[in-house]
């Protein structure tokens, strides 16, 4: 059985190459996955993180920093890191 929560992690701003900032939330989805065999309250939890523009868009991470909108091909760079 597996059951996903899908909350907000964190949120940051981005810049293009042009200057143009975005801003950038982040979403992770918490699975937890659990068998008939393991004792109540086992299981194996994964975390994956997922970002999308404020305005709904969705990012690809192409490394720690760098981010492209996967509509248009836009590469962003994230301003910080926290």
């Amino acid at each position: 059985m597996s059951e996903t929560q899908v909350k907000i992690t964190g949120n940051f701003e981005a810049v293009d190459e042009n200057g143009k900032q975005y801003h950038v939330v982040e979403h992770t989805l918490f699975r937890k996955t659990t068998t008939a065999d393991m004792a109540f309250g086992d299981g194996a939890v994964e975390e994956i993180k997922e970002y999308k523009l404020a305005n709904g868009k969705t990012l690809r991470q192409t490394s720690v920093t760098e981010f492209e909108i996967e509509s248009d091909g836009t590469k962003i760079r994230r301003l910080q890191i926290e």
